[in-house]
């Protein structure tokens, strides 16, 4: 997180050219086969369960922050920056896997929600502050999530002439939101400009895609997601004034992509 703020109690206006805070997250993660179950001689990784999981969570905020009864930070131009770029793979790949139950299963960002995005660029000010003029006041959030489940090029059966179960899901969201608010009891905050813009964008994916032969009692296939975007101008509701801006725009944009797939030159 990456915040620049005047917090506390009655503390008079901060000042300076420019006011920036850039927060940026990267995060690549894989689960695969190489650690679960036992190896036989062949190399076949055998057990009665075999469960493939990757889960995470990646976040990114920035913020110009006031506390309660403050004046705002003033400066010729506020900046805000965030963004999240979060990949997560669980695969069955390249191996043989025998078990009476398999699941593949990748999970980013499950729990999160508009009120607690995965990229936050927020401008906000506490009870009862006092007005401030700037020439720009800006902020982007941007979230880009990656969520993949999948068997490729892998042979799957049972143990004992028996038959597996085969579980492969994608649950995730994309949240991402840019929000100028005045806290309870504000004035107003004047600009020549406020650009807000978020952007919430998501590739999931769940599937097969094979050269081997997958043998099961049942096959479930499931991308569960979640993607949205705020961009905000807005007042408490106790006794706020208007903010006010020569040229506001306020901007949010989703970009998903979700698949459920089976492909390959293999059998099931």
């Amino acid at each position: 997180n990456a915040r620049t703020a005047q917090g506390g109690f009655q503390v008079s206006a901060g000042s300076a050219d420019t006011n920036c805070a850039n927060a940026n997250v990267t995060t690549n993660a894989t689960a695969d086969t190489g650690s679960n179950g036992e190896s036989d001689p062949e190399g076949h990784i055998q057990a009665s369960t075999i469960s493939i999981t990757v889960e995470g969570k990646a976040h990114a905020a920035a913020e110009a922050w006031k506390g309660d009864s403050v004046d705002l930070v003033n400066a010729s131009v506020n900046v805000l920056n965030a963004s999240v770029n979060a990949v997560q793979t669980a695969e069955a790949g390249n191996t043989n896997l025998y078990a009476d139950r398999i699941t593949i299963t990748s999970i980013l960002n499950k729990s999160d929600t508009s009120a607690n995005p995965a990229a936050k660029a927020e401008m906000s000010a506490g009870g009862g502050f006092s007005g401030g003029s700037v020439k720009v006041n800006k902020a982007k959030a941007v979230s880009n999530a990656t969520a993949i489940a999948r068997v490729r090029n892998a042979n799957i059966g049972g143990i004992d002439n028996n038959v597996p179960s085969l579980t492969i899901k994608t649950e995730a969201t994309s949240f991402a939101s840019a929000v100028l608010q005045n806290g309870s009891r504000a004035g107003f905050i004047g600009a020549g400009v406020i650009l807000m813009e978020a952007e919430a964008q998501g590739n999931f994916q769940a599937g097969i895609d094979t050269n081997g032969t997958v043998k099961a009692s049942t096959i479930d296939i499931d991308t569960d997601y979640t993607v949205g975007a705020k961009a905000e101008v807005s007042n408490d509701k106790v006794g706020g004034n208007a903010i006010s801006g020569s040229y506001n725009e306020a901007k949010a944009t989703t970009k998903p992509y979700a698949a459920t797939f089976l492909s390959g030159d293999g059998m099931i």
